[in-house]
């Protein structure tokens, strides 16, 4: 249809990248490869479609100049992804921005933690976590504790989860270290009765389980990447496939992870997904290790 009439193209490009589209189209043979450019189009119906385009070089066997190749990609589900992940960000800075302010008067008087009686400690940097609990709490967000073992990050997720609008419903956690991977898969997205050696019944998995509740990944460090690709699916498309089926299953979780790893090194060696990392991370809690809580020392020898 482009070609038939070239003018066509420039009739459902958005007009606000018609101009940069244009300039970008400006090439001659002795360029081998342009930048990729992204530009919007609008179709009939009204809608808009996000579009990332290359232009190569085409040569004959003897390296003569014949043409160029245009490649022309749809990526709207992408553009609308990190638009979303960018709204989201946006709003945990606004809540980091008012826990600074209220911060201030954490550091003059330690408030009543009696949301949190599971957890002892006046120390002014685990008064910022319940403070940062608090607020989270309320909304939907993944949150991604980090701490040493020991630090109490799994009574960290249950606050979370019994402050929280679906208190109500299940708590499950999981700890990703105790289980081989075909294990782990099956635990958390189930099976089918006969999907593999051993499936003498169907199995309802953890996300399911979960619906309406909250999931915690302990560990979450240790889940390999075929788990992590999964995981990552889950928290994209909010449905999961229990294994030897091919039907989806929608879910409503709050998922909660936590590991005692620094996961930024982790993708940086290759072992861990950073599109992964940043849906994990939408709200991070850092827990201080227990010898950086003097402070507590006569709480916790009184209450053992």
């Amino acid at each position: 249809e482009f070609y038939k009439h070239p003018n066509l193209i420039k009739e459902v490009i958005h007009p606000d990248d018609l101009e940069r589209w244009e300039d970008h189209m400006k090439f001659d043979s002795t360029q081998k490869e342009l930048p990729k450019i992204v530009f919007r189009i609008i179709k009939k119906d009204g809608t808009i479609r996000w579009i990332s385009k290359t232009v190569k070089q085409l040569l004959d066997n003897e390296g003569n100049f014949k043409g160029w190749r245009n490649t022309d990609r749809d990526i709207t589900y992408r553009i609308t992804a990190e638009e979303k992940l960018k709204k989201a960000l946006t709003e945990v800075q606004k809540l980091k921005d008012e826990l600074e302010i209220e911060n201030l008067s954490l550091k003059k008087e330690a408030k009543n933690t009696s949301d949190f009686p599971e957890i002892i400690s006046k120390n002014p940097i685990m008064l910022n976590v319940f403070q940062l609990v608090k607020k989270v709490a309320s909304t939907n967000s993944p949150v991604l504790i980090t701490g040493e073992t020991g630090t109490g990050k799994e009574l960290v997720a249950k606050a979370i989860h019994h402050l929280s609008p679906r208190r109500s419903k299940p708590f499950i956690a999981i700890d990703c270290t105790t289980l081989v991977e075909t294990l782990l898969e099956s635990e958390l997205f189930g099976h089918v009765n006969g999907s593999f050696t051993g499936a003498v019944q169907t199995k309802t998995g953890l996300f399911k389980v979960a619906d309406g509740g909250t999931l915690f990944l302990d560990e979450v460090s240790n889940i390999t990447p075929a788990i992590q690709a999964k995981l990552l699916r889950v928290l994209q498309e909010r449905t999961i496939t229990p294994i030897g089926s091919t039907n989806s299953i929608p879910i409503d979780i709050r998922l909660v992870a936590a590991t005692n790893r620094d996961l930024r090194e982790m993708v940086a060696e290759g072992s861990f997904r950073e599109d992964l990392v940043y849906r994990l991370n939408i709200v991070p809690i850092e827990l201080p290790p227990l010898c950086e809580r003097e402070d507590d020392l006569s709480l916790l020898i009184t209450h053992f």
